[in-house]
């Protein structure tokens, strides 16, 4: 027998389906079991497989019986999606188009509904279950299925395509933290740290799009909570499973069919907080409820979760400080902004990337605020680094290094984590070096960890990580101190000066220069020039210590060391280091107004480098031509100060390193001003004209500053000559610029770090 049509099967189904309605009465059909209509449904298929000669193979004869099952137990069509495991939305925009997605993919499906009215009436089953209803009058419905499936029904005249029905399917087995860490959605660090902050009662944030998976995630953090402990859920439909016993969960109402009768999120909050909770979880917080939940993180009720929409953690600031703003009052922004920074610990960002897999894009904790702003300091993030020839997001997760706030906190909870879970990957590497080879005593072996705690100390700079990175160094020098091989030496060379370095950076001056002092000590009568280098920037810094201590002589002994030892050598490392000498000494003389010893100084500068093509050296020529002019303005030899002034922007106009542009921006500005000391206005606005034209556009806080002077400069030379219209238009011009540089100040995206 051949199998019929779907058009005609469709035909022989509806046959059925009449037929069992007209032998049992609606009411009396859902009275029964199903095995009781199973037997009914078989008995009519049968007689018309028989009786009425209808074309029905035996395949057929079964997929009929538990078609019509499920459209009078069940949810019609539906059914069979229902039942596969895969499937993690169904979509429906009409009665005959339906999507589901697979593992974050989506496709088209086979099945249908007979027509409009099928659907509706499936629809109509679903949300009366939940005490929910649909129509004209209420076209939009969120409602539940048994299993805790999330739906969502927007039936005409706002859906011009007839019902459109949306299901969020949720796992029978919850995801576990293996499930999660195999698919690689986040990895066993951040999961740790997630566990301790929920066990310590930190308030968090999961952001998110819609389908990234906050609901799975908060699920997850939810089962670390203490059983213990009594917990308040409020949601507009049921989606969260707790594995706690001591659940209470409330959910919202809509309005009744004459409009009253709703119950928002908001008084579900204000009664929870009666209700002596231990935790307060709210599924989605997207109203005028975010004021209430905030008060209540700042009353006491730590430990509470909830999710946002938002594509970033600031974002969600940004969107909870809307939210709060619902309520109708009145309450300024910035007393928001510190409500929330009190309130909030972390902000978990969840997204579902191209590929349709769902990661933890970033974990970041609320530090505080500065000034007016919330500051966000980035734990985890993950890196995107491009897309694999399957389509698949390539990247990898990394912590940033930022060691967290909350550490204490945790500390305080009982919960010790290990400081290397927040070390960035290169620190990771270097760690493992120390741990494999830390105990070898072959040469190779000990400068392989001597580089390795070097490398580890740079790498722990930028992360403002003083105290390690001090330890770093001392480390070196106490294990490698009294090594005799060349190479060892040099390490120790170089983590001495670089203490002295670390110590200068936090203006612990003085310890800084004992350091340098230590590392010239040590290395003594040095003749290797890898050595000698080390010395010459050890008395080059030592220098600029001395200086910002007011100790300007002995800075300026410490130049001259540099000078008297290193002055001859060809090496370009020590020519650097002279170069550099010689121009701090300058500055230092000009500072105490040696000005004509300055000069000489400078001019020493100019005739060692000629006119070097090393950038390093370049830039101490360019920084002794702009402060030998302004050295001899001082001196009132304005003449000779254009001269060095000029001298620069022919060098270096041309050259694109930020270091030589900011000299060039220089010398113009000071020209400027050279030139109106001698009565030279009109050339003193070119001169600023000159500058404008070039660095205008420029990004640089550094050029920006003189791209100001300059305008203010020209606005006071136009004043002199009275040509007040060219000079209110300057004044313009800088109140723009100064307008901008505020606006990319607090720009919300700088919280992030």
């Amino acid at each position: 027998m051949t199998p019929t049509s779907s058009r005609d099967y469709r035909a022989v189904k509806e046959t059925i389906h009449r037929k069992l309605r007209e032998k049992l009465d609606v009411g009396r059909i859902t009275k029964l079991s199903r095995e009781a209509v199973r037997i009914e449904v078989t008995d009519i298929v049968e007689s018309l497989a028989t009786y009425e000669r209808t074309p029905i193979t035996l395949q057929e004869r079964e997929r009929l019986s538990k078609e019509v099952l499920d459209e009078v137990f069940g949810l019609g069509p539906l059914e069979q999606l229902l039942k596969d495991n895969s499937i993690s939305d169904i979509l429906v925009n009409n009665y005959n188009e339906v999507y589901v997605e697979r593992r974050g993919r989506l496709e088209r499906s086979e099945v249908s509904f007979r027509d409009d009215a099928h659907l509706m009436a499936i629809i109509t089953r679903i949300v009366s279950a939940v005490g929910r209803r649909v129509d004209e009058t209420s076209p939009i419905v969120d409602a539940r299925l048994a299993d805790g499936s999330r739906c969502n029904a927007i039936i005409p005249p706002l859906s011009l395509d007839g019902p459109c029905l949306c299901i969020r399917r949720f796992a029978k087995d919850l995801l576990t933290a293996d499930d999660l860490i195999q698919n690689h959605t986040l990895t066993a660090p951040m999961l740790e740290f997630l566990r301790a902050c929920v066990f310590a009662r930190m308030n968090i944030i999961v952001s998110g799009g819609p389908g990234s998976g906050k609901t799975t995630l908060l699920n997850l953090l939810s089962s670390y909570i203490s059983p213990r402990e009594r917990i308040v859920t409020i949601e507009d439909a049921t989606e969260l499973r707790f594995q706690q016993d001591h659940v209470v969960r409330l959910e919202t109402r809509p309005p009744n069919i004459e409009g009253s009768g709703a119950i928002p999120p908001r008084r579900l909050v204000i009664n929870a907080l009666r209700m002596r909770p231990d935790r307060i979880i709210v599924g989605e917080v997207r109203g005028d409820e975010a004021l209430d939940m905030l008060q209540a993180m700042n009353t006491g009720h730590d430990g509470s979760l909830t999710t946002i929409h938002a594509r970033a953690g600031y974002d969600a600031i940004s969107r909870l400080e809307t939210m709060v703003t619902m309520g109708g009052l009145e309450i300024p922004l910035p007393v928001i902004r510190a409500q929330i920074a009190s309130a909030i610990n972390l902000v978990v960002q969840v997204s579902r990337l191209t590929d349709g897999t769902r990661k933890v894009v970033n974990i970041a904790e609320i530090t505080g605020m500065d000034g007016d702003d919330i500051v966000l300091q980035d734990i985890f993030v993950f890196n995107k680094t491009g897309i694999g020839e399957d389509e698949m997001v390539l990247g990898e997760f990394v912590p940033t290094g930022n060691r967290p706030k909350s550490l204490e906190r945790l500390a305080g909870a009982g919960i010790t984590l290990p400081v290397s879970l927040f070390d960035p990957r290169e620190i990771q590497a270097f760690n493992l070096v120390l741990e494999q080879r830390g105990s070898s005593s072959d040469l190779a072996a000990r400068k392989a960890v001597a580089d390795a705690l070097l490398s580890k100390a740079a790498a722990l700079a930028p992360l403002d990580r003083v105290d390690e990175e001090l330890e770093t160094y001392d480390t070196i020098v106490e294990r490698f101190g009294s090594a005799s091989e060349l190479p060892l030496q040099e390490q120790v060379a170089c983590a001495l000066v670089g203490k002295g370095l670390v110590l200068d950076r936090v203006d612990r001056r003085e310890e800084a220069v004992a350091a340098y002092d230590l590392a010239v000590k040590r290395l003594g009568n040095a003749t290797e020039p890898s050595l000698q280098e080390q010395i010459a920037r050890g008395l080059v810094s030592k220098g600029i210590a001395l200086a910002h201590l007011n100790r300007l002589e002995e800075a300026i002994q410490s130049y001259d060391l540099v000078v008297k030892r290193f002055g001859s050598a060809s090496e370009f490392s020590l020519q650097e280091q002279v170069a550099r000498a010689l121009v701090n000494k300058g500055v230092v003389l000009g500072r105490l107004n040696r000005r004509d010893e300055a000069i000489q100084s400078y001019d020493a500068v100019i005739k060692r480098l000629g006119d070097p093509n090393k950038l390093s050296l370049q830039e101490q020529l360019a920084r002794a031509l702009v402060s030998k002019g302004v050295a001899l303005g001082r001196l009132n030899r304005g003449e000779e100060a254009l001269q060095s002034y000029d001298a620069v922007t022919k060098r270096f106009s041309a050259c694109q390193e930020l270091s030589l542009r900011e000299q060039v921006a220089r010398a113009l500005v000071s020209k400027g001003a050279v030139l109106t000391q001698l009565n030279r206005t009109e050339d003193a606005i070119h001169a600023y004209d000159h500058l404008l034209e070039i660095f205008t556009a420029a990004p640089e806080a550094s050029i920006q500053t003189e791209v100001t002077r300059a305008l203010q400069n020209k606005a006071a030379a136009l004043t002199t000559l009275g040509r007040s219209e060219e000079e209110i238009e300057s004044y313009n011009s800088i109140q723009e610029r100064l307008h901008k540089v505020v606006t990319k100040h607090i720009d919300p995206r700088s919280w992030t770090r």
